[in-house]
């Protein structure tokens, strides 16, 4: 069987400043990973898919109108209101308003819809801009406005996907994912984070397939345990007779010192 064609996704909007001083994010890193890989010769052209926004119609399939309407207003009057900020969490120290905000958001949810897309087709795609994966349907979390990975799923379940299993690699607990699609049969949830920094029980009830969560102790990845986690993936992949699976990876997943446990509960 040949090899599926390997696309890269991206935008040039992720070279512009964001997220303010003194944030987590604020440095340039996803336009840093495409200028080493073009560097490297890893890249080619050919590959690179430019990303389009979401439309507003896109962003609605999950996110509340007022939600969206509200961020819309506040990246055109350059300012968040204060009954704003407490009601949708935007302009915080957590989520920082700046410029540019809603078109650097709607374009890593039109990203992992066109990413999705091309998964239906057998691709293989990098979307290094996604993983938002806690914004909720009426407010921001987690550094996150929208919540790209929910309509990335949302693509494959259009294209007639019947099983769809997401792997979340990260520090934190992939929450915003799972409460999405809690009452959808169609898709497992599995989450890999930091023990105590997220749920650490799945939920069962009314579900064909729970989430799976399995939690890593701070300091315990090393080469070691990230091989038995890849094995452990595996053996879930083959459990279940995937049409497609997802995976979000983020920055703060390997901590790469010395082992100590996983505990895993499905």
């Amino acid at each position: 069987m040949p090899d599926a064609e390997p696309f890269f996704v991206g935008s040039d909007i992720y070279r512009k400043p964001a997220f303010g001083f003194n944030h987590p994010l604020n440095i340039v890193r996803h336009a840093a990973v495409n200028d080493l890989l073009q560097m490297l010769g890893w890249l080619d052209e050919t590959r690179f898919r430019e990303s389009q926004p979401a439309t507003i119609e896109q962003l609605l399939e999950f996110h509340d109108r007022a939600y969206v309407r509200a961020l819309q207003y506040a990246n055109a009057t350059g300012k968040v209101e204060p009954d704003v900020r407490e009601r949708y969490q935007v302009g915080t120290f957590e989520n920082p308003f700046f410029p540019g905000l809603f078109e650097r958001a709607s374009m890593t949810v039109g990203g992992s819809i066109l990413s999705a897309e091309l998964a239906t087709q057998g691709r293989v795609v990098f979307h290094p801009s996604g993983g938002t994966h806690h914004g909720r349907t009426d407010r921001a979390s987690g550094f996150c406005y929208f919540n790209d990975p929910v309509f990335a799923i949302l693509t494959l379940l259009k294209h007639g996907s019947e099983s769809v299993l997401y792997i979340d690699l990260d520090a934190h607990h992939g929450d915003g994912v799972e409460d999405a699609f809690f009452e959808e049969r169609r898709v497992t949830t599995l989450s890999i984070h930091e023990a105590k920094r997220g749920r650490s029980v799945a939920r069962i009830q009314g579900r064909k397939r729970a989430p799976i969560t399995c939690l890593y102790h701070a300091g315990s990845m090393t080469v070691n345990s990230t091989i038995s986690l890849r094995m452990q993936c595996c053996r879930w992949l083959m459990r279940f007779e995937l049409m497609h699976w997802f995976c979000a990876a983020g920055r703060t997943a390997w901590p790469a010192t010395r082992c100590q446990k996983w505990n895993c509960r499905t």
